[in-house]
């Protein structure tokens, strides 16, 4: 049998269990990283539950390293629902696109597309409901299908990524599902490149689903390390417009219907402003 490698000095395991041991029970030993299941090579954890709301602690999924408990300074939050009763972990900050460490969907470390962002030439922000679907889509989380070829032609005509400004992002069956619908239509899911900070909802003078969707992308765009003539376009059925981000948007944006999702006139705004590869 060939002699375990360990990625870490064995001093430190053992340090690790020991104060696992005396700790008292509920609570995280007093160190940057939780081991767990180290003897079976298992991935380790995130501790302490303070940091991520969760009283247990966060499974990196798909990745052998250690993972600092420092999570929440990324801008990542906890979702429950993962495999054996552990969290996921999502990350929406503007500091991933700044080179930190990216947290997401609970399958590990998310390649850092600093670089693709900052070299691409056309962006599209993309919103899902009422864009890829209708209000008339049965179940209500459905992806039409002649709405998303329309989409499709539009990325291979232009060669546009796409970043996802849609409430779909937040939650990881539906993210899943949608880049898995994207490659139905040839789009690879690695034309996805980022997703819109989710910001708190506001209320005031402007509708305030409106105004918080455009306050999201005009984050990413000001945060964000972009080519300075990038040409991007926002797709939604929110109207943008309606917000103090309005010239932002001016030129900037394709607004769909409820009723008809991505309709072929909408197609043809998206060919206009994005135009040829």
């Amino acid at each position: 049998m060939a002699p375990t490698i360990w990625p870490f000095p064995m001093s430190m395991i053992e340090t690790q269990k020991s104060s696992a041991r005396a700790a008292p029970q509920g609570k995280t030993p007093p160190h940057g990283f939780s081991i767990r299941s180290v003897a079976r090579g298992r991935t380790s954890g995130i501790g302490p539950a303070r940091a991520m709301t969760s009283s247990r602690p966060v499974r990196q999924m798909g990745s052998s390293a250690l993972v600092p408990r420092t999570a929440s300074a990324y801008g990542a939050r906890s979702v429950a629902g993962s495999r054996g009763g552990g969290r996921r972990v999502v990350s929406h900050s503007p500091v991933a696109r700044r080179g930190g460490p990216r947290l997401s969907l609970g399958f590990g470390f998310k390649p850092d597309n600093s670089e693709q962002i900052r070299h691409a030439r056309k962006l599209l922000f993309l919103d899902v409901d009422g864009v890829l679907n209708t209000e008339y889509c049965r179940p209500r989380d459905a992806i039409h299908s002649k709405l998303l070829k329309r989409l499709g032609e539009v990325v291979h005509y232009s060669g546009t990524k796409i970043i996802l400004s849609s409430t779909w992002r937040l939650h990881p069956q539906y993210r899943m599902k949608l880049l898995s619908r994207l490659e139905s239509v040839g789009v690879d899911r690695l034309a996805v490149l980022d997703d819109t900070p989710q910001l708190p909802l506001k209320m005031g003078r402007w509708p305030p689903a409106e105004s918080n969707r455009a306050e999201e992308i005009a984050e990413w765009i000001r945060t964000a390390n972009v080519r300075p003539d990038l040409i991007w376009v926002a797709v939604d059925d929110l109207d943008v417009m309606n917000s103090p981000h309005a010239p932002l948007f001016d030129g900037h944006f394709v607004r769909t219907s409820r009723e008809s999702g991505l309709s072929a006139e909408c197609q043809a705004q998206l060919f206009r402003i994005l135009g040829p590869r």
